[in-house]
């Protein structure tokens, strides 16, 4: 008795979600099953979610809004310090390393100023912060 057999024989409400949780299982192994590009080349979504991470982060700092602020500029400093071991694993693009550490240092100067409530500063960061990113994006896409 093989599989269409079996899925013919069961009333069509068992039988749709068992075909799709099959498909849904197919697709995840599919994907799982991919080898890593040679260049370790940074995931795409991670890289956009670093992007959405930073827009929210200079529009809570817009808003004065300090708990998300300081939430945004921690985030992205743990995200740019992988980005840091990303380019030191790779060993060839100083370029790179250089600036993930400029946005390092600049998330941690970020979340100083954001706790002080100094703003006015912390807009200077965040753009300065951006324009970091644009660099690396223009470097390295």
């Amino acid at each position: 008795m093989n599989i269409k057999t079996q899925l013919c024989g069961l009333p069509k409400i068992r039988r749709l979600p068992l075909i799709l949780f099959g498909l849904c299982c197919g697709l995840v192994f599919s994907l799982n099953a991919k080898s890593p590009p040679a260049d370790l080349a940074i995931d795409i979504d991670l890289m956009n979610f670093m992007e959405e991470t930073n827009d929210s982060l200079t529009s809570n700092i817009a808003l004065k809004n300090r708990d998300g602020a300081l939430d945004d500029a921690r985030l992205l400093n743990e995200l740019f310090i992988l980005l840091e071991e990303h380019f030191i694993e790779l060993g060839d693009h100083p370029e790179g390393l250089q600036l993930a550490k400029k946005s390092t240092a600049l998330t941690i100067k970020l979340n100083d100023e954001i706790t002080s409530g100094n703003y006015k500063l912390a807009t200077q960061l965040g753009i300065n912060l951006s324009n970091t990113c644009k660099s690396c994006h223009e470097k390295f896409k």
